[in-house]
């Protein structure tokens, strides 16, 4: 039996009115369980892509389900609603164990509205993305995004002296400057080992797009932490200015 959004707000309302429901319970009871297996259903997924794993943990985590049932589409641009859709389903899983139950307890009639607000509720986002939902997202824009999604303190910033030393002394990523909207957000995803960039200097490319199999990839080491890429930078070079 499908539910609607409209009714499945009104009885989640209702179970936490009786306390039956508690983000912090569910999260420890269930965590980033599966919730389905992956088949090889998109086409456009093989095995030999880099992108594979992280498709297939978004996918089996109940994050995405792609374009169609059989396409993800991972070399398409994903707009701005796409973006905070996904943010928010990570932040619901981590708060409930499910990555719709936050998101259901607001009314919207565009698909993303709810996911929006969600966001917005819970001060990962303001109004900054007003107007802009259907437009494709840029590489800071998603960054911003994700450095917001879950709390903070989850993280280790297991590059830390390596970004902070490399990007002080110019000599890693040179395309972020005090300019680039959500600098420190940028910096703290390579701090965490989400982002190694898209050169040997560690170049992020803040204005150009986010491809859907990329922000897949981001959204993966978010949750799991064995994903996470320790820099391979060097210090005595980040030292030599």
């Amino acid at each position: 039996m499908k539910i609607t959004r409209r009714w499945g707000s009104m009885v989640l309302a209702a179970i936490l009115a009786l306390g039956l429901l508690s983000p912090s319970a569910l999260a420890e009871e269930v965590g980033f369980s599966p919730v389905r297996t992956y088949m090889d259903q998109f086409a456009d997924v093989s095995p030999g892509d880099w992108y594979y794993e992280t498709v297939k943990a978004l996918y089996e985590l109940g994050l995405a389900s792609g374009q169609r049932t059989d396409r993800f589409a991972p070399e398409e641009e994903m707009t701005v609603g796409e973006a905070l859709a996904l943010a928010a389903r990570l932040r619901s899983l981590h708060m409930y164990g499910d990555s719709e139950i936050g998101p259901l307890a607001f009314p919207g009639e565009l698909w993303y509205e709810p996911y929006v607000s969600f966001l917005q509720s819970l001060g990962s986002i303001g109004l900054e993305f007003e107007g802009a939902y259907t437009r494709p997202a840029l590489r800071a824009e998603a960054a911003h995004i994700l450095a917001n999604a879950l709390p903070q303190d989850l993280f280790a910033p297991i590059n830390r002296e390596l970004v902070v030393t490399g990007y002080a002394n110019r000599n890693y990523i040179t395309d972020v400057d005090d300019y680039t909207p959500y600098r420190e957000d940028i910096l703290l995803l390579y701090q965490w080992g989400i982002l190694s960039g898209v050169d040997a200097t560690g170049s992020f490319a803040p204005g150009d797009t986010i491809l859907r199999g990329q922000m897949a990839s981001m959204a993966a080491r978010l949750i799991n932490e064995n994903l996470r890429i320790p820099l391979p930078w060097r210090l005595d070079a980040a030292y030599s200015r």
